[in-house]
């Protein structure tokens, strides 16, 4: 028997949520229906995630944010490669609208409305940050579509645990962070190994967990590390998967405290803002346990994870 609370990061306290967190919602909400990013069945099912991983920003930044975590949950439910029906995509045609707000050719509606979406808010987000952050952001979005339309070939759980890194999401949605905040790391903070470090911990604590969490409705699926173990002949069962899953998690959250304390003891790290990011990113780690355990995406009647079983 498995549940959630074996995991070490279970343990980390709640992240508070904005005080008018339901208002906030209805306005991400209705700026996502008007860029055409709002998916019936779909949309409700990530739509609070903002709140949990960015309680700090203002209003307008957290419905920002809210607006880019649609942007990717929308290619990923239409465009992935998970999808039973996959619609047509394009990155370079997707970079075009994105970058130099350009409505590329398109070859169905679907794919039409997304570049007119990333058109859109591409526009209003690049007015909203530095170019240097804007180029330093574009670097990671343009791997994780990559990854996320499709996803490297692997032999063995490393392997797949790289493309993993990218096609998960999380270094778009980490690096949003200072977006949030307002405030922007320099380019010596962004390259210094214990910070990177930190980030990749905490990117793959992010998704993994997603991976052991989303599992009944990925039993299907060749990029989900359980499912991994079992064709690379890393586990021999699904329950030593899971084992194996679990201990990993728990080893990954002492990677990121143990590369978080070296990088707070470094010289560098001695800016004001330092201490305020990292207590960002502390919260973002609680964010990825605590929101994926109570939302409703990922309840299932059969799940692995007692706690998780819907009724």
């Amino acid at each position: 028997m498995f549940d959630t609370k074996m995991l070490s990061i279970s343990r980390l306290p709640q992240p508070r949520l904005p005080k008018n967190n339901e208002e906030l919602l209805e306005r991400a909400k209705s700026k996502a229906k008007a860029l055409g990013l709002y998916l019936d069945g779909l949309y409700l099912g990530h739509h609070d995630m903002s709140a949990y991983l960015y309680p700090f920003a203002d209003e307008d930044r957290l419905i920002g944010a809210s607006l880019m975590t649609t942007l990717l949950y929308y290619v990923d439910d239409l465009f992935g490669e998970d999808n039973k029906v996959r619609y047509s995509f394009d990155l370079d045609r997707f970079k075009a609208a994105w970058e130099r707000g350009e409505q590329p050719a398109a070859r169905d509606e679907v794919e039409a409305q997304l570049y007119k979406a990333a058109a859109s808010y591409g526009a209003d987000f690049r007015a909203a940050v530095p170019e240097d952050f804007w180029n330093y952001y574009q670097g990671y979005l343009d791997a994780h579509l990559a990854h996320s339309i499709s996803p490297a070939a692997y032999t063995n759980s490393e392997e797949y645990l790289e493309t993993r890194l990218h096609f998960g999401g999380m270094y778009p949605t980490l690096l949003l962070i200072e977006y949030c905040a307002e405030e922007y790391l320099s380019l010596d903070l962004r390259e210094h190994p214990d910070f990177v470090a930190a980030q990749k911990a905490l990117a793959l604590i992010a998704v993994i967990s997603n991976d052991l969490m989303s599992y009944p409705k990925e039993q299907h699926s060749q990029f989900n590390l359980l499912n991994v173990y079992l064709e690379t002949a890393e586990a021999e069962t699904l329950e030593q998967s899971i084992q194996k899953t679990i201990i990993y998690l728990n080893q990954l959250h002492k990677n990121y405290e143990q590369a978080k304390a070296a990088f707070l003891a470094a010289e560098e790290a001695k800016e004001p803002f330092i201490k305020q990011y990292i207590s960002y990113l502390d919260n973002m780690l609680a964010a990825c346990y605590h929101w994926q355990v109570q939302t409703d995406r990922y309840k299932h009647p059969e799940h692995i994870l007692t706690d998780l079983k819907s009724s």
